[in-house]
């Protein structure tokens, strides 16, 4: 069962690496399981349901600096409503099941809240690098749609920071490309999850939250 775990977090990402570069320092690591099921929250999902709507088109139509900066606008929304809504940003641990595809935030009250991800890539801070999901070795195939759906984009777009598999750059720059695949993926929200030196940047679809049940 591939599992990583650490402490809750939140962070900021970019590069032009070649293929064939070490992988050391973006490697997830194994912990132990923690459960939870929750109910549905359909606030944020309806918030956003508009701007998903448009995205394809927008893709089309703006410039790649454009989309890129609409893509981070977009996610602090979406972050500041996580966080008003449930606590994104606060949780006491955080666990993300790669085998089940899934993350789950435990709190200090009890409550959980759990939902589907997929894996964008790693950056490691010691050597300032970002490992595509879309070709990472940890990353099963099933959790690697959206950072595939960002390399296509980025195909379209020349862009060769996204269409190479490990690049080196800055950590505002790896939130550029999670930003991006949110977007085009029309998911839920972004979360990076610290792991030792290894930032692991994770969109994630729908929110299931469970409140801590009363002895």
């Amino acid at each position: 069962m591939k599992i990583i775990a650490r402490n809750a977090g939140l962070g900021d990402g970019r590069p032009t690496g070649r293929d064939g570069d070490s992988l050391a320092g973006h490697g997830l690591v194994d912990n132990v399981p923690y459960h939870h099921l929750q109910n549905p929250l359909h606030m944020i999902k309806m918030t956003f349901a508009a701007v998903s709507l448009a995205v394809c088109a927008s893709a089309m139509s703006q410039t790649s600096p454009q989309f890129v900066a609409q893509s981070r606008a977009g996610l602090e929304d979406q972050t500041a409503a996580h966080a008003a809504t449930w606590g994104l940003g606060s949780s006491e641990r955080w666990k993300a099941d790669l085998e089940a595809g899934t993350i789950t935030f435990s709190f200090k009250d009890g409550k959980t809240v759990i939902a589907p991800i997929q894996v964008i890539g790693t950056y490691n801070k010691l050597d300032g690098t970002f490992l595509w999901g879309w070709d990472h070795p940890s990353v099963p195939e099933p959790l690697r749609h959206h950072a595939e759906l960002a390399r296509q984009w980025g195909k379209k777009n020349h862009l060769p920071d996204y269409t190479s598999r490990m690049v080196k750059v800055s950590e505002d720059e790896a939130w550029n490309f999670a930003a991006v695949a949110n977007r085009l993926a029309n998911a839920n929200g972004v979360y990076r999850g610290p792991s030792g030196t290894t930032m692991v940047f994770m969109s994630f679809g729908e929110v299931k939250m469970r409140q801590a049940t009363k002895p």
